[in-house]
């Protein structure tokens, strides 16, 4: 089951936080959005299982290295 977009209400939550990130198009703040939703969806937290659950676009080493950067 792959996810197409952020559900609304989700981002709408999550809003506050786009200022923490300091990326001008706020793709680091897509990105993490789409983390947390894999991580509350899936059962397992291993980040080749989270990016199954995320769009194709968002490839398993993108996931990897905003983990690595402590973003």
């Amino acid at each position: 089951m792959r996810l197409r977009s952020i559900p609304r209400l989700i981002s709408n939550r999550l809003a506050p936080y786009r200022a923490s990130f300091t990326c001008t198009n706020a793709q680091h703040f897509n990105l993490w959005c789409w983390l947390l939703i894999s991580l509350i969806i899936s059962s397992s937290g291993q980040v080749k299982a989270l990016t199954c659950l995320m769009p194709y676009r968002l490839a398993y080493w993108t996931t990897l290295r905003m983990i690595r950067a402590k973003v």
